[in-house]
């Protein structure tokens, strides 16, 4: 990993509380469609949450009334994260080290942050955690850039690395144990004002690391007063979709 990957993989701790306030979360269809897949009432199933960022997720399965163990390797993440969301335990680790018992989970997930991880290494792990008929689930919720001023948003801000991802790849390939991954979409909007587009914006890693962060976030907030679709607006609705791509751990 070179250093300016690694850099932009380490900076979101700085970004803790902006990130809470600003990154949306998941649709109800999504915890739904992933509780549906394990065949337990909610109260009765494990789940890992890796690379939980501050919750944005876990939440959602903490509020079905699931046991949720929220793995965060940024202190400054994890603490926010224990600050909002009631989770049984909310521990440092990483996808590519869990420190969790073998054969414990019935549910892993992991969210906008499978690009930044070692596949190789993260499905050993998440493959030993979780228990025979277990599902793995990553997700990512991205712009639904059909909309003319996402569009022209792309000439003011460079897409975020999870995007790029997206440009290269059509689901992520998994190595033994695990088959090919199943991909199910939920479309969504997000409520947001011209505040949060520049919140949300200054959350990505590759402007809040940037030198040019400021005029980034200045081309964001001109963009929402004069784009047609957005001026003149105190809130407009962002469009995603939810991409939910899971996989069964064999008995």
């Amino acid at each position: 990993m070179n250093d300016d990957v690694e850099s932009r993989r380490t900076s979101f701790g700085a970004q803790a509380n902006s990130y809470t306030e600003y990154r949306p979360g998941y649709p109800p269809e999504v915890f739904d469609h992933l509780l549906g897949l394990i065949h337990k009432p909610p109260a009765d199933i494990a789940v890992v949450d890796l690379g939980a960022g501050t919750g944005q997720l876990t939440a959602g399965f903490v509020e079905r009334g699931c046991s949720v163990t929220a793995v965060e390797p940024d202190d400054r993440m994890r603490a926010a994260l224990v600050e909002r969301v009631a989770v049984t335990a909310a521990l440092a680790g990483s996808a590519e080290q869990i420190p969790i018992p073998d054969a414990s989970a019935d549910l892993v997930t992991g969210a906008q942050m499978w690009h930044w991880v070692d596949p190789i290494r993260a499905v050993r792990e998440v493959a030993r955690v979780l228990r025979p008929g277990g599902v793995f689930a990553i997700i990512w919720s991205l712009r639904d850039d059909n909309a003319d001023w996402l569009k022209a948003m792309e000439s003011v801000v460079e897409l975020p690395d999870s995007y790029k991802w997206f440009r290269g790849n059509d689901a992520p390939p998994l190595t033994e144990p695990f088959g090919e991954m199943a991909l199910t979409e939920f479309a969504f909007t997000h409520t947001s004002s011209a505040d949060g587009l520049v919140g949300l914006v200054g959350t990505f890693s590759h402007v809040a690391t940037s030198e040019n962060r400021d005029e980034i976030l200045a081309g964001v907030r001109q963009l929402t007063q004069t784009h047609p679709d957005l001026a003149g607006k105190d809130t407009f609705e962002v469009p995603y979709i939810s991409k939910v791509f899971t996989v069964t751990r064999p008995a």
